[in-house]
């Protein structure tokens, strides 16, 4: 019988592997809670999904973790969007957000990493249309 580890997949950033320890990433709505005075009920105004920016605690573990380490860092300050393969939620176009890393002493052999990912979703303008109906007229 499979169990919930089997089905996580390995992560990875633009092919360059890692270990996570930790994933967060914000669900619901965004809005603007309004709040008058002489009222004693507050208004939400809804403004649409929360934007999934994902905050990941990982890791690089073993005798090679600094050359992990750096192509991870390579990885990560490439410009333009990238696939992060996240272990619970799947492949994913992302852009890289402020990351940072730790070093310490008593963690030999392992180097732990914050990274942030936003969304890669195009950027959409509104477009012009022909109005063929008033052209007849």
């Amino acid at each position: 019988m499979s169990t919930w580890r089997d089905s996580l997949l390995p992560a990875s950033f633009r092919g360059v592997g890692f270990f996570i320890e930790k994933a967060v990433v914000p669900v619901g709505r965004k809005g603007q809670l309004h709040e008058y005075p002489q009222r004693d009920e507050p208004y939400f105004e809804s403004l649409g999904k929360q934007a999934q920016v994902h905050t990941l605690t990982a890791f690089i573990v073993g005798r090679d973790c600094f050359e992990q380490r750096d192509n991870l860092l390579q990885a990560l300050e490439k410009d333009g969007a990238g696939e992060l393969v996240h272990p619970w939620l799947g492949r994913m176009q992302v852009q890289v957000g402020q990351c940072s890393v730790t070093h310490t002493l008593t963690e030999g052999g392992m180097v732990r990493l914050d990274l942030v990912f936003y969304p890669a979703n195009p950027l959409k303008f509104p477009v012009s249309t022909l109005n063929t109906r008033r052209q007849l007229l």
